[in-house]
């Protein structure tokens, strides 16, 4: 089920947003004013959204997006919401009856993927970022949790589900196709030249690249990753974190065009996503907290308790100024970066 725009409004002026209250305004941490472009307007880590089961987060220049689960007494509802950077001003704009996937964006829409709990089957759709009405783009069927994963490029949404990467239209309704035939595909990423997925079609989990046109494969950009855990991406390398047991954690990194992978650090690095800035890779470390790892010199950088994250798969998201990460109880944290 969708709702539109004017029930969206309906439901968060009758108590919906009950649950995501915002932080105090007498909270020392609460923005106060707007600060300069490029500093984070909470001075010191604080709650930005409290009570939230789910997460990916994916911030833009105003607004962060995410989608959140809405208990009901059968299955966890996924609403898709926006908070404002600087106010932390709560907006719904999306609410379905099927489970959260993934989400991702542009510079008009959000495009997120939801899950039905009767048949696994993934839904596209698409939500302006101005609030008005949502568009279900299409269907693909789906097979438990590896389903959903979601990227797009300047034409085209790609989606993960049943037999591999399906891509359709993004603009309006469409018919999808099966873009890579790779059952195993999982973890998904897109830019302009290719698409990027985690595959195991062995034993050996691998990162591996497609052809956007034919999907056809182009690189096995690793062949032998171990656990992975998440994947995300910049100009130049394919980024991950990896664990070979439960004791040794590492963020590696790959060239997109090819070549020998690189180890950026090790040592009990958690199962958190990763998240990049044009300087510097984002994790959780060895004791729970935000950690950073220099692109240049892979120098490390470790943070207070104040950025504890989430065990073992925390969202974390980064943008010019600020960190967003989940904590115990599932809140959206946000901190300097």
């Amino acid at each position: 089920m969708r709702l539109s725009a004017a029930c969206v409004v309906f439901l968060v002026a009758c108590g919906a947003r009950s649950s995501l209250d915002t932080p105090d305004p007498g909270d020392a941490s609460s923005p106060v004013g707007a600060p300069p472009d490029g500093v984070c307007p909470f001075r010191t880590p604080t709650t930005l959204v409290h009570d939230v089961s789910g997460g990916a987060y994916f911030p833009d220049d105003t607004f962060l997006y995410f989608l959140a689960a809405t208990p009901n007494n059968v299955h966890l509802d996924c609403a898709l919401w926006r908070v404002d950077k600087r106010t932390a001003a709560v907006t719904m704009l999306s609410l379905t009856n099927d489970s959260c996937g993934s989400i991702a964006l542009d510079d008009l829409a959000v495009f997120f993927t939801t899950v039905a709990v009767a048949d696994g089957a993934v839904t596209v759709t698409r939500a302006p970022k101005d609030g008005s009405m949502p568009t279900t783009l299409f269907d693909v069927p789906g097979q438990a949790s590896s389903s959903g994963g979601v990227a797009v490029d300047d034409a085209n949404v790609f989606v993960v589900g049943v037999g591999g990467v399906w891509a359709g239209a993004k603009s309006a309704p469409s018919q999808p196709v099966l873009r890579i035939a790779e059952p195993s595909a999982t973890l998904l990423l897109v830019d302009a030249n290719a698409i990027y997925a985690r595959i195991h079609p062995s034993t050996n989990e691998q990162i591996a690249s497609f052809s956007k046109v034919s999907g056809a494969p182009l690189t096995v950009l690793n062949g032998n990753v171990g656990l992975l855990r998440g994947m995300t991406q910049d100009d130049q390398f394919i980024y991950w974190n990896t664990t070979n047991d439960f004791l040794t954690g590492r963020i590696m990194r790959v060239p997109k065009l090819g070549g020998a992978s690189e180890m950026m650090a090790e040592g009990q690095f958690r199962q958190s996503q990763l998240a990049v800035d044009s300087r510097y890779v984002y994790c959780q470390g060895p004791d729970g907290n935000l950690e950073s790892i220099s692109k240049s010199d892979l120098s490390q950088r470790h943070y207070p308790s104040g950025y504890h994250m989430l065990n073992d798969g925390s969202p974390l998201a980064v943008d010019d100024a600020c960190a967003y990460w989940s904590e115990l109880d599932q809140p959206i944290r946000v901190g300097p970066k």
